[in-house]
């Protein structure tokens, strides 16, 4: 039988916190990167381009913790979302590495120069940091 998580979960609250929502609206609107591992990513689920009802998301290659990866790690314990299922139903076009837990990074960019870098798990996380880097800088990682 699985047991609900505690919606006060910090993992959770990302997907419409106050905090989290204004960050990435100012950054959509300013044409900033923004960026988002594992559960994180779910942050840009609901948002909206402003002054209209479609998502930022919309066409856009995204990732993050894949559903069969929560399975394996949740072991029973039922979470209040599918961050995969929410970044599809935005409209994002959900990619994911070979095998569960292998690390993969998306970066993805609309036509008015907005950069979406999302990365799937903590395995992520060393490409996520470069590819961030590369988009900063405009030149590859040497370190």
């Amino acid at each position: 039988m699985h047991q609900p998580l505690t919606p006060t979960l910090a993992t959770f609250d990302v997907i419409d916190s106050e905090a989290t929502v204004a960050f990435v609206d100012e950054f959509y609107r300013s044409k900033k990167m923004v960026s988002g591992i594992c559960h994180g990513a779910a942050v840009f689920a609901h948002r909206k381009i402003p002054g209209t009802e479609r998502s930022i998301l919309e066409g856009h290659r995204v990732t993050g913790i894949s559903d069969r990866e929560v399975d394996i790690l949740a072991s029973g314990i039922e979470e209040p979302f599918s961050v995969e299922g929410e970044l599809i139903k935005a409209g994002g076009k959900f990619e994911k590495a070979a095998e569960p837990f292998g690390g993969h990074v998306v970066v993805s960019r609309d036509s008015e120069g907005r950069i979406f870098v999302t990365g799937q798990n903590p395995a992520s996380g060393l490409g996520m940091g470069k590819a961030i880097y590369e988009e900063l800088f405009k030149k590859p990682y040497e370190g």
